[in-house]
């Protein structure tokens, strides 16, 4: 971590000596269980990781602000006010997070220098762009003093990544990254957005993942045609169902009862739905019996609904999954995030970690000449904001 840190000195540095500066820590997040139906009213279990997006922000008393990313070579560099969308997408992050601060706060950003710095993979799944967004709002929030609320940030961002880069995702990333805690799970109702954070002792057993260094961008994917599809199904539902209220709402009798109403699509994607949220049911049960081999299994069955039946996975994550069932140390494994590349999540015994990385990166290479990432992961806390004098 120290050396990310080093590297967002070091360009800062370069761009500004005013000490009117802070530090953002933004972690990624993982996902237990709950995936694709955080958009469709489903609960689901998040939490973010130690890992992490460092974000410094600088006043600079210019009617302009200046943004710079160690993993795009082209700055930002505008006018303030200007909310036009970027053709450099990653761009189109921060301008959707002004664009939300204007409308909540008018009047209230002067120029700034921003500059990022990441530990996290770019669509693998592990919601750096979330990260990226709630954290850039938390550093504005602190530096021009802007008092928005934890929930109003997570809103700001939420609507920059619809609005702006063009995905349009659910309210369970914002919500890892802005209230989850450390060595807790977020359970998140995304119909009603209550949360708990729920306490989980993995004993001598971790949470790894493993990234297939598949790339996607998820505004370019059949993400989006995913949620065209669940919202269709929910459509059919309600016009029988009325007093249902979300897709993952229903039960699978009243999905069954419906099949001659879809087709085939769409019914695949609806028992999908209720049966991923009923894993997560079961799943917050397992672990208050510390149950973890319970869990492990409701990860395995809920990957095989997302290749199955929401057909998001990929031919290179399956055979990861595959492989992690041989072993009878991985308790459980699944894609996680989007879908179609990105990561596994496995539940492994600790101390076999070594041996089963060394293990699958090598037959990983061998079948199809990609290097595989071997990422162990804990769970941390929320964003931390901190004055420049800290680091």
């Amino acid at each position: 971590m120290l050396k990310y840190l080093k590297l967002v000195q070091q360009i800062f540095n370069l761009m500004t000596k005013s000490q009117e500066s802070i530090l953002v820590i933004s972690p990624g997040r993982i996902n237990i269980i709950g995936e694709h139906i955080d958009y469709s009213g489903g609960s689901v279990l998040p939490a973010p990781i130690d890992k992490y997006n460092k974000i410094k922000l600088t006043k600079n008393h210019r009617d302009y602000f200046v943004v710079q990313s160690s993993l795009y070579p082209k700055e930002l560099k505008r006018k303030l006010g200007d909310f036009s969308i970027s053709k450099e997408n990653w761009q189109n992050y921060i301008i959707g997070v002004l664009h939300g601060i204007q409308i909540h706060k008018p009047n209230s950003i002067y120029g700034f220098n921003a500059s990022f710095s990441s530990e996290l993979p770019v669509g693998a799944g592990l919601s750096s762009s979330a990260s990226i967004t709630c954290g850039f709002a938390s550093g504005l929030n602190k530096l021009f003093d802007l008092k928005l609320s934890k929930k109003e940030i997570i809103n700001v961002a939420y609507l920059a990544e619809h609005n702006f880069a063009g995905t349009k995702c659910g309210y369970m990333d914002q919500y890892a990254v802005v209230m989850g805690k450390k060595n807790n799970l977020l359970h998140l109702n995304c119909q009603s957005l209550r949360f708990k954070n729920i306490p989980i002792d993995f004993g001598n057993y971790k949470l790894l993942l493993l990234n297939t260094n598949i790339k996607h961008d998820l505004s370019e994917t059949s993400f989006n045609q995913r949620l065209k599809e669940s919202r269709s199904a929910f459509k059919i539902i309600k016009e029988f169902y009325p007093k249902i209220n979300s897709l993952c709402e229903a039960s699978l009798k009243d999905v069954n009862s419906l099949k001659s109403k879809f087709n085939g699509k769409l019914f695949k994607r609806a028992i999908f739905s209720v049966d991923e949220n009923n894993r997560v049911k079961e799943s917050l049960s397992a672990i208050r019996e510390n149950d973890l081999e319970k869990l492990g299994e409701l990860m395995y069955s809920s990957h095989a609904g997302l290749n199955d039946l929401y057909e998001v996975s990929s031919e290179e994550l399956n055979f990861l999954v595959n492989f992690s069932k041989e072993k009878k140390y991985v308790l459980g494994s699944r894609m996680i995030g989007g879908g179609f590349g990105g990561c596994t999540l496995n539940l492994i015994l600790a101390d076999k970690i070594s041996e089963f990385s060394n293990e699958i990166k090598k037959i990983y290479f061998n079948k199809y000449s990609i290097n595989l990432d071997s990422i162990p992961v804990n769970l941390a806390n929320s964003i931390s904001v901190n004055e420049e004098n800290l680091l």
